[in-house]
């Protein structure tokens, strides 16, 4: 049976827009028939995931994602002196991945589009792999050098290369295929552990995708969205609080035209108390590691549970400053399928509350008492569960996050 470590956070955040939307504006959710602020499960993993490249995880389990790998893989290949060809070889290697075959030499007269998430010792293994097929690379390159000059030779008006039907010497997917099956086999073995946790997808070799370990939830605010001031009760919502500024012109600073404005503008922003939810199915991340789960575990899964707990999305960070620490953590290890405590927050938090509590104060409880409800309803109690908080806002034993993670790790392996 599976074994999970479940992260439960509540964390309050001053004046803040961290993870703003396409509007500029604080991203919001209505739940429980009330607007919420809410940061993205994505910016939150994006964060954690530069907390262990930042912070000395093992280099050989951290990988990228990039529309740049042609330029590391063509580095690493062997047995071709030019530099372009080896350039064209690595691009036509990452098509395989994500570029059907009928699309395979089109998509060379255009840059990279997609972003790919590798190692740099996939990206080696794979270079060693065109080494060993060397002839089948040379058919390709030529191919792909003839239909690139024919583009060319056809530009339009504008002068860019143009592909058409009667020149088409496109590869074939019977002619991708074994190299396809090969990569297949040789990635297969070496699984970096951060694309174990974070999972990637690729179009068109899913055989190499791997569904990541890791789940990461929105985080949802404990109270009410506050709406802009003049927004009225109709049409769009425009949430949160404005600071409007202006930046002076030091050489200028006072003239005619904007009495020494040099810019104005206005950011939105809110200070919430936010729920924060994430969970690690070790024992799958340890089945994709193989050989070294143990120590890769212990390392990587603890790397990214500090990470989740100690970092934010950095947007606006110059001008709010907001990166605080939770108030409470809680740690569960279980064989249960893992699930949120969302539903503690269904009806909002108002500050204060009856025995004077604060926002924060009151969401640890209602966490906690709602978990206990559904312990005792549903018989679902964990193996382990840890705690780290502010004395004030919980009173039963606590412990370093350090300490959590290191029991929550060896319960979840044992």
């Amino acid at each position: 049976m599976a074994k999970f470590i479940e992260i439960h956070i509540i964390q309050t955040l001053q004046a803040s827009n961290p993870n703003r939307g396409g509007d500029g504006g604080v991203k919001d959710i209505v739940f429980g028939g009330v607007r919420r602020a809410r940061l993205s499960s994505q910016s939150q993993k994006r964060a954690a995931r530069h907390y262990y490249h930042e912070t000395g995880a093992n280099r050989d389990q951290m990988a990228n994602r990039s529309r740049r790998h042609s330029n590391t893989l063509a580095g690493f290949i062997k047995g071709w002196d030019d530099a372009e060809d080896r350039l064209l070889i690595a691009r036509m290697a990452l098509n395989l991945f994500n570029i059907k075959a009928d699309k395979f030499l089109t998509a060379l007269l255009e840059k990279d589009k997609n972003l790919l998430f590798f190692a740099d010792h996939e990206l080696n293994l794979l270079a060693k792999l065109i080494g060993q097929n060397k002839e089948t690379f040379d058919e390709w390159l030529d191919r792909a050098k003839e239909f690139i000059q024919l583009a060319k030779d056809h530009a339009n008006d504008e002068g860019e290369p143009v592909a058409r039907s009667d020149y088409d010497r496109n590869i074939t997917r019977k002619d991708i295929a074994p190299m396809k099956k090969a990569i297949t086999k040789q990635l297969s073995k070496s699984i970096p552990g951060e694309v174990a946790l974070s999972g990637r997808m690729m179009a068109n070799l899913l055989e190499t995708s791997v569904d990541g370990c890791v789940q990461v939830a929105h985080a949802l605010g404990v109270t009410e969205l506050p709406r802009l001031r003049g927004t009225g009760n109709e049409g769009s919502y425009a949430s949160g609080y404005v600071d409007f500024f202006s930046a002076t012109d030091d050489i200028d600073p006072v003239n005619d035209d904007d009495s020494g404005a040099g810019m104005i503008g206005d950011i939105r922003f809110v200070a919430p108390t936010y729920y924060r939810y994430a969970n690690v199915n070790v024992t799958e991340f340890c089945r994709l590691m193989g050989d070294e789960s143990s120590t890769v575990a212990t390392e990587m899964v603890g790397k990214f549970i500090e990470g989740f707990v100690k970092t934010l999305p950095t947007g606006y960070s110059r001008g709010f400053a907001h990166q605080t620490m939770p108030d409470f953590v809680l740690l569960q290890v279980k064989e249960t399928s893992p699930y949120q405590y969302c539903n503690a927050f269904e009806e909002i938090l108002t500050s204060p509350d009856a025995e004077g509590a604060g926002i924060s104060r009151q969401a640890v409880i209602r966490l906690t008492e709602h978990r206990q409800h559904l312990i005792d309803l549903y018989d679902d109690k964990p193996l382990l569960a840890t705690v780290t908080a502010l004395p004030t806002h919980y009173s039963s034993p606590t412990m370093p996050l350090k300490d959590a993670i290191t029991q929550a790790i060896a319960c979840a392996l044992t």
